[in-house]
């Protein structure tokens, strides 16, 4: 390699999951001396502005999705499936512009579907090459696929963060038999796994309950709000991390209950080391950064998430976490239920990403 690759990371903007998975890789990445650009927007934006201050972040627009406030997401996505594939169209002929403009030899596109060219080397990451259907029209589960395959294969890579065999983390949803021939899994991905400590008995984040939030709106608010609302009524000290980074932070406290607009990656894991327990979704990312951790959790499945409620079931039957369905949510006997569960088990950490960008270096 006779220079510094350029790559671009852009992550999928459906919460902060897809962004902040992509910190180990963009660590990576700068460790084996590629010149990384980063593409977002909005709260993914915030975040790796907030991580990597010193990297040039480029704003790239996204479809906006939003969920119904009730439990079944199928009429709503429907309703919004129109402008997803305008959206998909349009970052594709944006992402000629950013390629050209900013002379990028390599795309990393985390669940885009619009982020392959033939002017550059593109990278697709998802743990998802199986995706799960509403039992009510599950008879589209094939076709969806098909489609969710053909988007792959236009990718010179994909990348898959989990672990293939009897060490995945995400099971049916990254083993499958219908695996494209691009597809290579990487290992999980968790922003924590090379982190030190700011201080492993912080009194600042010490608290009786952790909860940490993300996801689409209006979910995230109508969750936050039932913590809020038990969390008075059991009067259970509880510091809630919003999910919503901003340019500068945001630090609320009410009688036993601090509202903090988001933490660093650093001061996250020192707060989900000293919390007695700890409540967040069942997002994939989650629970890498868990089994990470050795933590075990309350997890919550946003309402009508297929893939959330998927991966509920799996964990809920290893015995790692407590699953509770958000409209049977009670806290108190979540908290008594959580002290029954064990710790994940340490799983083996392979570094399969570290050949996978070393491979990149001998592509060039």
């Amino acid at each position: 390699m006779t220079k510094n690759k350029r790559i671009l990371v852009c992550p999928l903007d459906w919460g902060l999951g897809h962004a902040s998975r992509m910190i180990p890789v963009i660590n990576k990445l700068i460790l084996h001396k590629f010149e990384v650009i980063i593409a977002a927007d909005n709260y993914p934006y915030q975040l790796l502005k907030q991580e990597f201050s010193n990297l040039e972040i480029l704003r790239f627009s996204s479809c906006n999705i939003r969920y119904a406030t009730g439990r079944s997401q199928i009429l709503k996505i429907l309703m919004q499936f129109p402008a997803f594939c305008w959206s998909i169209w349009k970052e594709h002929q944006q992402l000629k512009k950013i390629i050209k403009n900013n002379k990028i030899d390599i795309v990393i596109s985390d669940n885009r579907f619009g982020l392959w060219s033939n002017k550059a080397y593109s990278i697709f990451v998802t743990h998802q090459i199986s995706i799960k259907i509403p039992k009510s029209i599950r008879f589209m589960e094939g076709f969806v696929n098909s489609i969710n395959r053909w988007f792959i294969s236009r990718y010179n890579r994909c990348w898959i963060p989990d672990f293939q065999g009897s060490e995945s983390l995400a099971g049916e949803l990254s083993n499958t038999s219908l695996l494209p021939q691009n597809c290579r899994y990487i290992g999980s991905l968790s922003r924590f796994s090379t982190m030190s400590l700011i201080n492993n008995h912080s009194k600042d984040y010490s608290c009786q309950l952790l909860a940490v939030l993300s996801g689409p709106e209006p979910q995230r608010t109508i969750f936050e709000k039932k913590i809020i609302d038990q969390a008075i009524l059991y009067n259970i000290q509880t510091i809630i991390i919003q999910g919503k980074p901003k340019s500068e932070f945001n630090r609320e406290d009410l009688s036993n209950i601090t509202l903090a607009s988001h933490l660093p990656a650093e001061q996250l894991k020192t707060a989900l080391l000293n919390a007695e327990n700890i409540i967040c979704r069942s997002g994939y990312t989650s629970i890498m950064d868990l089994m990470d951790l050795q933590l075990s959790a309350i997890l919550v499945p946003t309402p009508g998430q297929t893939e959330q409620e998927y991966l509920s079931k799996i964990y809920q039957s290893k015995g790692f976490f407590y699953v509770i369905e958000q409209d049977k949510f009670n806290l108190k006997e979540a908290l008594i239920e959580l002290k029954k569960i064990n710790p994940p088990i340490k799983f083996k950490k392979i570094d399969l990403l570290d050949a996978e960008i070393c491979s990149l270096k001998e592509y060039f």
